[in-house]
């Protein structure tokens, strides 16, 4: 189970979820199943919920790497200011001789072997998040059309429609069903 601590407003707060256990096949998580649209509906906040918190996740590693690529390419120019100021405004790189200036700075920064693997991490983490972003705004598009498909359906219809098994990574079962009329609370 995921666990997600966050402090708001001086409140230390704690959410739970479960990860996905396997690898999903996305086509299916996007299709609506007609046979069981019960199952779909009421799965799906727990599904957008799920692919939210990853959302979330996938940004938070994204901002990190842009933050970690940031402080290399500051700490490798202030490296070579430093060495063109004791060299009469000149740097080395691998013996070649340049004058100190932003071109030529931004120009050894990107030849930087550490800098180029900050800059593909990066790369990589924003590809990760724009990937989990699309899954979810096609996954809320899913539920609203999933809303309208339902409009007119009694609860009772509702709940006798049901199909147990899995759907959108979940599992629904029950052992016996109550009619919405008998239920409490």
């Amino acid at each position: 189970m995921g666990r997600i601590e966050m402090n708001i407003g001086g409140k230390k707060i704690v959410l739970n979820t479960k990860d996905f256990n396997e690898e999903i096949d996305v086509d299916d998580l996007l299709s609506i199943h007609y046979e069981n649209i019960p199952g779909e509906v009421i799965t799906i906040p727990a599904l957008l919920n799920r692919v939210g918190l990853l959302k979330a996740e996938a940004e938070s590693i994204s901002k990190k790497s842009k933050l970690l690529l940031s402080i290399e390419e500051s700490k490798f120019k202030k490296g070579l200011r430093r060495e063109a100021t004791i060299n009469s405004g000149f740097f080395r790189i691998n013996e070649e001789r340049f004058k100190l200036s932003e071109k030529s700075l931004e120009e050894a920064m990107v030849l930087d072997k550490v800098c180029q693997t900050r800059a593909q991490q990066l790369i990589d983490a924003e590809t990760d998040y724009e990937t989990v972003s699309v899954l979810y705004w096609s996954l809320s598009e899913k539920s609203k059309k999933l809303d309208n498909l339902i409009k007119g359906t009694s609860p009772d219809e509702f709940s006798e429609s049901i199909i147990e098994g899995k759907i959108n990574d979940m599992y629904i079962s029950f052992n016996k069903r109550i009619p919405i009329t008998e239920r409490k609370g």
